[in-house]
Formats: C-alpha cells, sequence, structure tokens
C-alpha cells in the first residue's frame, strides 16, 4: 500500500497544479540570476563574516508570520491554503562583481504557475538578518517585479520580499530569499532532498511529517567546516514547495545553500532529464562540483555523465518479500557505473567521503541477491 498512496498524492499534488492554468517561470534560477551591470545597488559586504562557507551568514530567523513552513495539514493542507495571495521570489548563485536579478512575483497560483498576478501593488525587500529596507517596488500588470542588486564579496546575503499591505483582504505570507556569492572556483556538493536528506517517503512530505536521515546534516556541516565546500539543493520539488524546503533544511540545522527546484515543464520531464540539465549548466559557471548525492538511480546517471562523483541512497525496502521487487532493483543498479558509492544510509557516506571507504555497487548487488 505505501507506492501506491504515495501515487496517489503526487497525482492529486500535480493534478491541482495543473489545473490552474499556464506555467510561465517567475524566476531565474542559479546562472541566470546575475548580469555584469546595475553598479547602482550594491551589497555592503556582511560585517565580521569570512570567505570560508563555514564563516558566512547562517539562516536567518523564521520570518515573522511564515510559521514553520508547513500548515497542519502538511503540504496538501498549504495547496489550499495558498490558494490567498503569495508571493514568490527564488535564490541566486552568483560570482563575485555580478548583478542578481530576482523576479519577484506577488499572484494567485502555485509557484511559477499563476493564474492571476496582482498589479500596482507595493512589494518591500529587507536584509533578512538586520530588518534594513534594500529595496520598494511596484508590481507590473502580470504581478511581478524584479530586485537588482550588485554583490562584490563573497558570502551569503538573505532577504526578506514583503507585500506592503493586505492583497485582496489577506495578509501575504514573506518571502525569503538568499543570494550565495562564491568564486568560479569555489568546491560544491550538490544534494537532493528527498529519499536523501529526508528519510521518510513523500507521503509523509505531503502530510508535513518528513524527518531528515540520522547523521546527514551533520555530513554535510563537515563539508562545509572542513572542506570548505558549499551546498546546493537539487530537487525534483516543483518550486511552489522552495519556501516549505527552505524552512524544512533552517529547521533541522541543514548548512544554508541555495534551494534549485523544478517547474511545471521540467517537472513532466522527469527528474533524469532535469537533474542533467541542471548539473550541466551549474558546472558551466561553477565547475569545481566535488560531489553529487541523490537516491534515483537516474540520479547518479545524471551526475556521472557530467563528470561528477556520485554517492547513491537507493530507498530500498528490505522488508519486501516479493521477487519482482527485488528482480527490479537488481536491474536498475547492474546500470550503475562501477565508481559509484552505493551506501545504505548517512554514515555509509561519512565514511565514503571521509574515511575513504568504498561501497561500489557490487557490494549492495549481492546484499539484494540474498534478500531475493
Amino acid at each position: 500500500m505505501k507506492r501506491p498512496l504515495v501515487s496517489l498524492l503526487m497525482t492529486v499534488l500535480l493534478l491541482t497544479v495543473a489545473a490552474i492554468g499556464g506555467c510561465g517561470n517567475n524566476n531565474s534560477r542559479g546562472a541566470n540570476n546575475s548580469v555584469n551591470n546595475g553598479d547602482d545597488n550594491v551589497a555592503a559586504q556582511p560585517r565580521g563574516r569570512g570567505t570560508r562557507p563555514s564563516e558566512m551568514a547562517d539562516w536567518p530567523p523564521m520570518p515573522e508570520g511564515s510559521g514553520s513552513g508547513t500548515m497542519s495539514g502538511g503540504i496538501i493542507g498549504d495547496v489550499l491554503g495558498r490558494m490567498p495571495p503569495a508571493l514568490g521570489a527564488a535564490d541566486g548563485l552568483l560570482k563575485p562583481g555580478e548583478t542578481a536579478e530576482i523576479k519577484i512575483v506577488l499572484g494567485r497560483g502555485l509557484g511559477s504557475v499563476q493564474y492571476r498576478g496582482y498589479a500596482d501593488e507595493t512589494v518591500i525587500v529587507r536584509d533578512a538578518h538586520s530588518g534594513d529596507e534594500v529595496y520598494r517596488g511596484q508590481t507590473d500588470d502580470d504581478g511581478r517585479l524584479t530586485f537588482r542588486r550588485r554583490f562584490p564579496h563573497v558570502g551569503n546575503y538573505f532577504f526578506e520580499a514583503r507585500a506592503a499591505d493586505e492583497v485582496d483582504g489577506a495578509e501575504v505570507k514573506p518571502a525569503l530569499f538568499g543570494i550565495y556569492v562564491r568564486q568560479a572556483d569555489a568546491p560544491f556538493v550538490v544534494s537532493d532532498i528527498d529519499k536523501t536528506l529526508v528519510e521518510s517517503g513523500f507521503a509523509r512530505v505531503l502530510l508535513g511529517m518528513a524527518e531528515p536521515f540520522d547523521n546527514a546534516e551533520n555530513v554535510l556541516q563537515r563539508l562545509v567546516d572542513e572542506r570548505e565546500w558549499s551546498v546546493i539543493y537539487l530537487t525534483q520539488r516543483p518550486d511552489y514547495l522552495e519556501p516549505l524546503s527552505k524552512n524544512w533544511l533552517r529547521k533541522h540545522g541543514f548548512p544554508p545553500g541555495p534551494v534549485v527546484p523544478t517547474n511545471l515543464e521540467t517537472l513532466i520531464q522527469g527528474s533524469g532529464r532535469f537533474k542533467t540539465g541542471a548539473v550541466r549548466d551549474l558546472k558551466e559557471r561553477f565547475p569545481n562540483i566535488k560531489l553529487a548525492i541523490g537516491d534515483k538511480y537516474s540520479d547518479s546517471k545524471a551526475y556521472t555523465s557530467n563528470d561528477v562523483k556520485s554517492i547513491l541512497i537507493p530507498p530500498v525496502d528490505w522488508d519486501e518479500d516479493d521477487s519482482e521487487y527485488w528482480d527490479e532493483q537488481i536491474q536498475q543498479l547492474q546500470q550503475v557505473e562501477d565508481e559509484v558509492e552505493v551506501v545504505q544510509d548517512w554514515h555509509e557516506i561519512e565514511q565514503a567521503i571521509f574515511g575513504n571507504k568504498r561501497y561500489p555497487p557490487r557490494n549492495m548487488l549481492n546484499m539484494m541477491r540474498q534478500q531475493r
């Protein structure tokens, strides 16, 4: 019953998204969040911050009015509750001296899927740590406006977009977004979220009950502190869930990093195709991606096809007694390249990274054959 329940809940969510109507990308993503002009609005370097990822600004406190990021009914409840006006703004990943162009949208809908935008509304952007106002603008006919700012220095910069007044008689939740500025040769680790950081399946995510894998936040923080790597969270979740994903990461102590979600178009294309393209685009600007971690067999292919070392943590149900299930798992794992590390948990990931221990696919294949 587990897999049918997940499929049913996913279908409900996707049908809700599709029913809303036209798709337009409200936020530039990753490398597309920058241009090399606009020096009139320059971000100052945060005081007391260094250039090592572990010394950079941490997540800001939860914005007032944002709650935990979910309603009592989890994401399903929030889908229904999000029909009132909402703000959306994506993260940016830049090089020093570049100008961020963050598309902010105020409308009704889900993420980049909007069926109504609110024109001539005032949106205020504040520094999420100091509370200082850094930008104020009016939305256009589609409910959109662009926050432009040049970032000369390496660092983490967090901002909060808020509607100045109620919209349609409703208070609008603030939207947190981060600008992550790194040198072109900065080292990165890419991590998926669902069934990679999130231990439970997507059904529990939908119900607002998701918990992290034991030791996951510790391993990523060690990479930040000890190896000076920065984290990119690459997820097949649609952009509508981006605020919830950020709040979940903050709540469970994961290090700050840009969340790169999919949108409706790439969601339909499938995880493998989306992540292959996303990693390719990231490497064009930041080629020093050291490692990528994911749960799908297509994830490891997406990473290795871009010459990125991969760790796979497949969501294997070791209590399953159906031989067809094990045949399918074995068939998929046999297609994974030998250089991919295939692990059961984040303790083994820690050993693979910091203990130089090998977890070749054949080890798990032997375990699967015994279960069969």
